[in-house]
């Protein structure tokens, strides 16, 4: 695979070439600093006023649909709920689909995992703090097991998502869950962080799944991105030829493309550098090589200069 790099002459036939868009949040639309990124909505705005087809599908599972909603609108851009994929909805919409009506799931993550889940008809049973009683007593395993432990029979399912309460507890009980083989193991994604930085190393959803998965020795089921489970919230068919993958990350937006045929536009803005690129396309690791976009291009509102 070859990384063009848009420019004016480039971008009509790029732009004829799909009616679809997914569309990241965090390092295309919007910094840090939760400030519009010069140029990106106003490109959206553009797409839209020919005809294409926007979804947003961001693995920032911290805000719910509705949230979303708003943040584009105080934005100028306004998008229905159905347009918008988090995380944490494709994994409610994973376990609507796939477990069993009579059983519950035990989550570790946010109050808007939780919600989601519930949005769906899917129950949940783990949010909050669960933490071990300063009184306990650590030095009988068991006994604190039968004491401070509870499980309930009905779990078909443990998802792991960025929790700020996470204990022990917590770890012990979606430990616990999975020893059960027939028990569904999710995470809402496996990055790292969603800052460029670094900076928050705990906001991503690896530091939490991962201490999980070891213990348990088995391996998750991605429903965010890179995984393909992200676009059961695409209730519309598409068609992957004519759909383009806009995103600033390669291991998940371009592997996201990589894995279901669509085609991909980084755009430098955000975590994954031009330097990178150059650095995929010379890798050994074929895996790496994946994270090749079709295009790239500065930032998205770049394109407003073609256009006038």
């Amino acid at each position: 695979m070859s990384a063009e790099k848009l420019t004016k002459d480039t971008f009509n036939p790029f732009l004829s070439s799909f009616d679809t868009i997914l569309c990241d949040c965090d390092g295309v639309l919007w910094g840090e600093d939760g400030l519009q990124i010069p140029g990106s909505i106003a490109a959206l705005k553009y797409f839209e006023s020919l005809g294409k087809t926007i979804y947003l599908v961001t693995n920032n599972g911290s805000r719910t649909k509705d949230a979303y909603v708003e943040r584009c609108s105080t934005f100028g851009f306004d998008i229905v709920p159905d347009h918008i994929i988090t995380a944490s909805s494709a994994a409610a919409l994973y376990l609507k689909h796939h477990l069993p009506s009579n059983k519950k799931v035990y989550m570790i993550g946010s109050n808007v995992l939780c919600q989601e889940l519930q949005n769906v008809g899917v129950q949940c049973i783990g949010h909050g703090a669960d933490r071990i009683p300063d009184t306990a007593d650590m030095s009988n395993y068991k006994s604190f097991l039968n004491n401070h432990v509870n499980l309930d029979p009905n779990i078909g399912a443990v998802v792991v998502g960025p929790d700020f309460h996470i204990s022990f507890v917590k770890l012990t009980k979606a430990i616990s869950y999975l020893q059960d083989k027939s028990c569904l193991f999710l995470a809402t994604n496996k990055d790292v962080y969603f800052d460029n930085e670094g900076i928050l190393p705990f906001y991503g959803t690896l530091p939490f799944v991962r201490p999980v998965e070891i213990a348990c020795g088995r391996e998750s089921i991605i429903t965010g991105k890179p995984s393909k489970n992200v676009l059961l919230g695409i209730k519309e068919p598409i068609d992957v030829k004519r759909t383009i993958m806009i995103g600033d990350y390669g291991p998940t937006d371009m592997l996201l493309g990589s894995n279901t045929g669509i085609r991909t536009l980084l755009v430098l803005t955000g975590i994954s550098t031009e330097q990178q690129i150059q650095e995929w396309k010379e890798s050994k690791n074929q895996e790496e090589k994946k994270y090749i976009p079709n295009y790239y291009v500065t930032s998205l509102g770049q394109i407003l200069e073609w256009i006038k």
